[in-house]
């Protein structure tokens, strides 16, 4: 993804946001926890060659609850490290 967006050399992270669907989404009622989830990493490690972008699995389209429709990996941290039902993706230079 980094290759045909071509980032320019000021960023050096990537915000990833998460979906927010309060009638499909129950937990996101609970007041005590700031939504939409925002995940992120450097540039670096959006371009490690072991990060990758799910859409599917096993043939099929990526279930919501294995984060689908689209996710991002990253197989050196925790699974719940990792950017679920993405809807935004931002590069830029504020950690």
């Amino acid at each position: 993804l980094l290759d045909i967006v071509k980032p320019l050399g000021s960023a050096k992270y990537v915000r990833f946001e998460t979906a927010q669907v309060p009638p499909h989404m129950t937990g996101l009622r609970q007041s005590w926890y700031p939504w939409p989830h925002i995940e992120g990493c450097t540039i670096e490690e959006a371009a490690n060659e072991l990060t990758f972008m799910p859409v599917g699995l096993f043939g099929r389209p990526l279930p919501p609850q294995n984060g689908g429709p689209f996710r991002v990996l990253f197989p050196w941290k925790y699974g719940f490290k990792s950017g679920k039902s993405l809807t935004r993706i931002t590069l830029t230079d504020q950690r």
